[in-house]
């Protein structure tokens, strides 16, 4: 959700509403993608009594798995009814209670593991995304926080600390965090992301090329990567290399509106360039190209109906 300044009114504005869409649905991807390792597997009917807890393990962890949610947390209460303290059975329960949607009943079991073991990061990093989801900033900074003061080195913390910042508009500190978890981590293509976005957001713009590029090279399919450097592109006076960007948005997912909508507003630019040139013809070609990626587009539909 970023912005570098100087940029057009305009094309500010919908550089930052992209970026921020982007931002948001990192977040999520985050949780679902698994940037934290989710221990899988899942597999029950309903435990026997006799049945031992590694046996239980094996069933609840089968239907994890399978993803069978309900039965796998089914199992792994049946086991903590009979070991409360396990701490890892706990996290397993966790994992299924967000992947049902039950984020108050996953903080809650989270919170017990990270109390019976204070040295658990998995549990309160979990603590942390849940808060962060439900967009109580606050919450979510004070555990990451805590995270770094029991590991300094875990880049997960320091890249959520930044993520943090970043949504504040605080950028200067969103890149120290986000660097630091770069230096610790530099596999994970939305660490890069976001970097590039808070150097996009304080007009460093070679630096915000570069990151965004990175993250490109780690995971090729990474749209939101090209969708900035489509912004960089545009706000530097080369439409022509935006909607190439764009375009590649597009053949990652057919579904992409934000980059049809992108590729309707440059060619409606590029038509209204052509027609204070006095190319009328090449004009309406553009304005027809912004229908084709949104028919729905009131500007194209408007001037090829004015001018004929």
């Amino acid at each position: 959700m970023t912005m570098a300044p100087g940029q057009g009114d305009g094309t500010a504005m919908r550089a930052q509403n992209h970026r921020f869409a982007a931002n948001r649905r990192d977040a999520a991807c985050l949780l679902a993608a698994g940037v934290l390792i989710a221990f899988v597997a899942a597999g029950f009917h309903h435990p026997a009594a006799a049945q031992s807890v590694s046996d239980l393990l094996i069933r609840g962890n089968n239907h994890h798995i399978k993803g069978e949610f309900a039965d796998a947390e089914a199992v792994f209460s049946s086991i903590l009814s009979a070991e409360p303290g396990n701490v890892y059975v706990m996290n397993q329960l966790g994992l299924v209670l967000v992947k049902q949607g039950k984020s108050e009943a996953a903080i809650s079991v989270f919170g017990r593991a990270a109390r019976a073991d204070r040295s658990d990061g998995f549990s309160r990093l979990w603590i942390g995304i849940l808060h962060l989801n439900r967009g109580d900033l606050d919450n979510a900074q004070r555990v990451f926080r805590d995270l770094v003061a029991l590991d300094e080195r875990d880049a997960n913390a320091h890249y959520f600390l930044g993520a943090i910042h970043q949504f504040r508009h605080e950028y200067g500190t969103a890149i120290d965090e986000l660097e630091t978890a770069r230096r610790l981590n530099s596999s994970e293509a939305t660490t890069h992301y976001r970097l590039a976005e808070a150097y996009h957001s304080l007009g460093l713009i070679k630096n915000a090329i570069l990151e965004y590029r990175r993250a490109i090279e780690i995971d090729t399919g990474f749209s939101p990567a090209y969708d900035g450097l489509g912004w960089i592109e545009l706000n530097m006076g080369n439409i022509d290399g935006a909607i190439g960007h764009w375009k590649t948005m597009l053949k990652i997912n057919p579904g992409n509106i934000d980059a049809a909508y992108n590729l309707a507003w440059a060619y409606n630019e590029l038509a209204w360039k052509e027609f204070e040139r006095g190319s009328r013809s090449r004009a309406r070609s553009f304005w027809e190209q912004a229908l084709k990626y949104n028919p729905g587009n009131k500007e194209a539909k408007h001037n090829l109906k004015k001018y004929k």
